[in-house]
């Protein structure tokens, strides 16, 4: 990808990273791959071509585009007025980094660069997890007729986790 050629090879992977603010360190990583051989070649689907044109552009363009779907299926009234279901250009309110390869594309979002974002993400990590089920979906934002219409991107559900037993205790480091 990149020098003007935006495809894509065909074993091509989608990494969504969620960096947890905890002492821990906690993130919730998924991967994602097309869900039909030769999708991502396919020149007449508006959302591909949106995707492989999002890939190939810069870190700028990418922020400005880069769209959370956030769905509280299950949940405390709090949770799911905090979180919402409003879609989000993250770009746009949480540090999101970007890492790519060849055959993939890794999204990092750090959820506690955001005050806001942050406190809500305490809050259910803290409390309620484990009382929650909660769907994130991830699209690319369409804005002209010939990039509609838009195409969930990669979905994850969250269903009860209990933060409290996602902890892994590292080795000490031995000083030299």
């Amino acid at each position: 990808v990149g020098d003007g050629d935006d495809s894509l090879p065909g074993d091509y992977t989608f990494v969504l990273n969620i960096i947890i603010p905890s002492a821990n360190n906690l993130v919730i990583v998924a991967y994602f791959r097309e869900s039909s051989p030769g999708l991502l070649a396919s020149d007449s689907d508006a959302a591909v071509q949106l995707f492989r044109r999002w890939v190939s552009e810069d870190d700028a363009f990418r922020d400005e585009r880069l769209k959370l779907i956030p769905r509280v299926a299950k949940g405390p009234m709090l949770v799911r007025k905090g979180v919402g279901a409003k879609p989000v250009l993250l770009g746009k309110r949480i540090s999101v980094f970007y890492f790519q390869q060849p055959a993939a594309f890794e999204v990092d979002l750090d959820v506690s660069s955001d005050r806001f974002a942050d406190k809500i993400t305490r809050l259910v990590r803290d409390a309620m997890a484990n009382s929650v089920c909660l769907d994130l979906a991830v699209t690319i934002e369409g804005r002209s007729d010939a990039e509609l219409p838009e195409r969930i991107l990669a979905a994850v559900r969250c269903d009860h986790i209990d933060f409290k037993k996602c902890t892994v205790t590292l080795p000490s480091r031995k000083r030299l």
